[in-house]
């Protein structure tokens, strides 16, 4: 091997670990913008007996809505996607039982994660049936409204905040857990024919 020789082969060499190692570099700056992005868009579960947060959002008719809209009652707050398969199973049963909440003093409120437009589009496919749609809905796509960024931090869905008269948050979770269970049963009056599970 020729000394030229010898030098291409470790110019080569050279370029190719160099190559290598920025395409490393490349990939562990991607994936820390992308841990970044996720510690930012994501909180912690707001605890049992916190102050709800403030929030701004509309209702689908243009009707603004903040964390004073039910001062001195008590809501519920179920935050369902049109992308959610589990969503959809949600939205029908929330719809049968919305009375026997309301008869115990909860008002239950569904918040989309969609704008308007998309969110009244998928309502529209859920009530072809004729079902009709009792609960207030509210469309709060987080580009607009930190609204379920604050009372869902986890981002999950179907997921429910229930705030009580006082403001302070008296249960949370995933629908078709414990706590949403045990909700229910307290709507339902612990008695048959309406439905518990909703998940």
């Amino acid at each position: 091997m020729t000394a030229v020789s010898l030098s291409l082969y470790v110019l080569g060499t050279l370029i190719l670990v160099n190559l290598l190692l920025t395409l490393r570099l490349v990939a562990w700056a991607r994936r820390r913008t992308s841990t970044a992005s996720l510690a930012e868009n994501w909180l912690p579960e707001l605890a049992v007996g916190a102050t709800g947060p403030t929030f701004r959002a509309r209702f689908l008719d243009g009707r603004r809505i903040d964390e004073r809209t039910y001062a001195g009652r008590e809501v519920a707050y179920v935050f369902l996607s049109p992308n959610c398969d589990g969503c959809t199973r949600t939205l029908p049963q929330l719809q049968k039982f919305y009375g026997a909440a309301a008869a115990r003093g909860t008002e239950i409120v569904v918040v989309t994660d969609t704008g308007p437009r998309q969110t009244s589009s998928w309502l529209e496919e859920m009530t072809a049936d004729g079902t009709p749609l009792r609960t207030p809905v509210v469309a709060a796509p987080h580009s607009e409204s930190a609204f379920i960024k604050v009372y869902n931090g986890p981002l999950l869905f179907p997921y429910f905040c229930v705030v009580g008269t006082d403001g302070t948050v008296r249960a949370r979770g995933l629908v078709g857990r414990d706590a949403w269970m045990e909700q229910v049963e307290v709507w339902a009056g612990r008695t048959a024919g309406v439905p518990a599970d909703v998940s």
